[in-house]
């Protein structure tokens, strides 16, 4: 069961939940960004491992401040699927939408009439009234060349869109609060929405036929960056750790990923090598 702490009942929120693990590098720059674009609440699952680092070792202050909360799930193992339900059914009632990411995707809106928006403005704007569920395209992007880690945000470190990637199809949602309906259809997982819910895309059209992609994909208003892979090190970091919604059974399944959406070179190589103690044959016979 998961442990709800700081509850508040103020139901103007827009609210941004996510699933944390081992995401202490990544995670004040996230809620940081997030916060200068107008979510004004964030609901945070700890799902860190026990005598690891916690949320709380780098987002104390804007707990006390009310601007995040988390929700303790420390040394259990959950579904991802079904701990989102759990989140938007507690505070579906307390948030007028619920906005659920991982924390390598950022919410991108583009400007309206030659000025950024907020994510007020976004969701406010009539083209939505319609929606319960509105589904917005990832756009992936590539490790930029960088070989290491470095603290600034993932927005400012990855600049390089890969707008012909297959998987820009896949989509990630904001849902309205206050519904009585399921999030999640198959397996309920978090890239399926449920077909309880009206569907829209991120122009406002609505379609039956909307699942977990829309394709092409559409960026008329916004995008989700998706930055899956970071630079090499912190894909080993990735690897290592257990990612969900990517599920590569070994080491050289993972990093033929990593090389179908980066640039090959025997640099990358090297440190894939020798962080897993691990030669990739194939990759020595190109």
């Amino acid at each position: 069961i998961l442990k709800m702490k700081k509850k508040n009942h103020d139901k103007s929120f827009i609210c941004f939940c996510m699933l944390a693990k081992k995401e202490n590098l990544y995670i004040r720059n996230l809620v940081n960004y997030h916060k200068n674009i107008g979510f004004d609440k964030f609901i945070l699952v700890d799902n860190n491992e026990l005598n690891t680092e916690k949320l709380s070792d780098v987002l104390q202050d804007y707990i006390d401040s009310g601007l995040v909360e988390i929700v303790g799930s420390i040394g259990k193992s959950i579904n991802q699927g079904l701990t989102y339900q759990y989140l938007y059914d507690n505070y579906k009632n307390k948030c007028q939408w619920l906005n659920i990411f991982d924390s390598d995707e950022y919410l991108v809106l583009y400007p309206q009439n030659g000025h950024n928006i907020t994510i007020k403005e976004f969701l406010t704007n009539q083209r939505y009234d319609k929606c319960e569920s509105i589904l917005i395209n990832w756009l992936i992007y590539d490790d930029n060349d960088l070989l290491h880690y470095d603290n600034r945000s993932l927005i400012e470190r990855f600049t390089r869109a890969q707008k012909d990637n297959p998987t820009n199809r896949f989509v990630k949602s904001i849902t309205r609060g206050g519904l009585n309906k399921k999030l999640w259809g198959f397996d309920f997982s978090s890239h399926f929405p449920s077909t309880e819910l009206v569907l829209c895309d991120s122009s406002g059209k609505t379609s039956a036929n909307y699942r977990d992609t829309i394709d092409p994909p559409i960026y008329d208003f916004a995008q989700v960056s998706h930055f899956s892979t970071k630079s090499t090190e912190e894909f080993v970091y990735k690897i290592k750790r257990g990612y969900p919604g990517e599920h590569y059974p070994n080491y050289e399944d993972s990093i033929n990923q990593f090389f179908k959406i980066n640039q090959f070179t025997e640099e990358k190589l090297k440190i894939f090598e020798d962080l897993l103690g691990q030669k990739f044959e194939k990759y020595h016979h190109k």
